[in-house]
């Protein structure tokens, strides 16, 4: 779609003015909670001109305030008080901070009022909807307003019961960098995760977390998780304490995993369990950075056209898909498909040679 980076044709693009974004500005401008006139200057702004303002004059995009900033800047006497108590340097540094917002964020805020349809849905969900949201290429603060707000409005819309669904699947990655076990920056989108984690069960809201380290992300996090999945991992990692006592035999194992395998921690399980997923490995594909595109579970078998078709012949493609992912190596599934598959008859052409003598017509070869 037009205004999307996304190359797929249903993609839409998300757009929030002033309004929706308010409750992120702090961490998106590096506000720190020692800077008192900035945060006053907030405050005052938010009742008195944001939500307190008369309807016909409220300053609720990103233009109208800096406009009204300019405009304060310009008239202000020359005592320096712009607006009510506040010093017109003040009032220069938050204009400064909100005039590079929209270039920061990549087109994701709107200098004027946003429409409806412009937002994650967080009302109406069904079954089986899978949303996508592409952050990629933003800055990492950006990155983090959106995975906190999406979150906070999900958990508000099961709360009161508006989702449309009884339960409800978050997919983060990059916990490391979002929920970090130190470091303050990124300090309400990590709120927001380990909400999710501590009082999403009664919602109905799930969280699956990735990172490249579990030690590395918020104990607040970590801690509340149901299930922990770890591949292979290095030496550093295991003995971090963080998967408590584990046999010298189990912890070799766990830093050779190969590919498609991972230890599984339950809180029913009395130990780890290694466990491999349903999709083998071969069947994985290469990567999108290598710019082929990922191929299908048959053509990783790495044959012809022809070759496949005889090998598949009478299997429907689902038949085909859970041979595939049934067996972990190439050659155990092809020699699956080739007992399985269902060859039409008609379509061969079978070929003997004769024993027919000429010389003797009436003789029986020993076969016959």
């Amino acid at each position: 779609m037009p205004g999307t980076r996304s190359p797929r044709a249903d993609a839409l693009a998300l757009r929030w003015d002033l309004k929706e974004v308010w409750s992120s500005l702090p961490a998106l401008l590096g506000i720190s909670r020692d800077d008192e006139k900035v945060e006053s200057f907030m405050a005052e702004f938010r009742d008195l001109k944001l939500y307190g303002a008369p309807a016909s004059d409220p300053i609720d995009t990103f233009k109208k305030l800096d406009l009204w900033l300019g405009r304060a800047i310009d008239e202000a006497p020359d005592s320096g008080m712009a607006w009510r108590s506040h010093h017109v340097a003040t009032l220069r540094r938050i204009r400064r901070m909100f005039s590079s917002l929209p270039a920061r964020a990549g087109g994701l805020l709107a200098q004027e009022r946003s429409h409806p349809g412009e937002d994650i849905p967080d009302k109406g969900w069904e079954d089986g909807k899978v949303v996508v949201i592409d952050i990629a290429g933003l800055d990492s603060t950006i990155q983090g307003m959106v995975i906190g707000r999406t979150i906070d409005r999900i958990m508000r819309s099961a709360e009161d019961g508006e989702l449309g669904v009884d339960h409800i699947i978050v997919m983060a990655d990059e916990l490391n960098t979002f929920a970090p076990a130190q470091g303050g920056e990124m300090y309400a989108v990590k709120r927001s995760l380990a909400k999710v984690t501590s009082m999403g069960r009664y919602a109905g809201v799930a969280l699956i977390g990735l990172a490249q380290r579990l030690s590395k992300v918020d104990t607040a996090v970590v801690e509340n998780a149901g299930s922990r999945a770890l591949g292979i991992s290095t030496e550093m990692e295991l003995t971090s304490g963080l998967y408590g006592r584990l046999p010298s035999g189990l912890s070799e194992r766990l830093a050779t995993l190969p590919k498609g395998q991972m230890a599984l921690w339950h809180q029913a399980y009395r130990a780890a369990m290694v466990v491999k997923f349903p999709r083998p490995a071969w069947q994985t594909g290469k990567a999108k950075t290598t710019g082929a595109a990922r191929p299908t579970s048959l053509s990783a078998l790495n044959l012809s056209a022809e070759s496949t078709r005889r090998l598949t012949e009478g299997l429907d493609e689902h038949h085909v898909e859970t041979i595939l992912a049934s067996h972990a190596s190439e050659e155990d599934a092809i020699a699956a498909l080739k007992a399985a598959r269902e060859p039409d008859m008609r379509a061969t052409a079978l070929h003997e040679p004769s024993t027919y003598d000429p010389a003797n017509p009436f003789s029986l070869s020993d076969d016959d």
